[in-house]
């Protein structure tokens, strides 16, 4: 009888054992379920890929005002104060404009979408900017919300003069959120 005893209170254990494993999360990743504990902190990252700027110009120079070479660049941000900048391309007269850059942004905070700016960058001395660096057009993606790569054309649009929505050009985008653990 004392073994009978001791075998339930074995059994109970067992049970709540598996009650705390219940309540741990489950994570689904690259197909194959993984139990992750509650000390665990699962970060996600946002991997872009920016690949070339096609204008929708009919001259088919890359937003150029006056003659000679430019220098662009991307910035990529889900919130305004953590910005991710791309390398500078430069650009002459008739080339397209191609940045083929990988970036990876932190998710941390609940971003719904995606900012990215098309800069010129210019000399500090050019007499139109201040700080060398002109805003040529924006763009505003929703991020994805699976891990599946998702690819698009992403729409760069300014504010002409009269404050008028108008398309620069269309810039080709790649994304794809990777989720990882960080054990303690």
């Amino acid at each position: 009888m004392m073994n009978l005893v001791k075998h339930n209170k074995k059994k109970k254990r067992r049970r709540v054992d598996q009650g705390e494993k219940e309540k741990q999360r489950m994570m689904i990743r690259k197909g194959k379920s993984k139990i992750i504990d509650d000390d665990d902190e699962v970060n996600t990252d946002l991997i872009v890929k920016l690949g070339a700027f096609v204008t929708t110009r009919e001259d088919k120079a890359p937003l150029k005002p006056y003659y000679g070479f430019h220098s662009y660049q991307v910035v990529v941000h889900t919130d305004q104060g953590d910005p991710y900048v791309t390398r500078v391309v430069k650009v002459f007269e008739g080339e397209k404009l191609e940045f083929n850059k990988e970036l990876s942004v932190p998710l941390d905070s609940p971003a719904r979408y995606l900012y990215m700016e098309l800069l010129r960058v210019s000399p500090q001395n050019d007499p139109g900017t201040s700080s060398g660096t002109f805003v040529m057009g924006r763009a505003k993606i929703k991020l994805p919300a699976s891990c599946k790569a998702i690819k698009h054309k992403a729409s760069i649009v300014a504010l002409t003069s009269d404050r008028c929505v108008e398309e620069k050009g269309t810039l080709k985008v790649s994304m794809k959120l990777d989720r990882y653990v960080v054990r303690p």
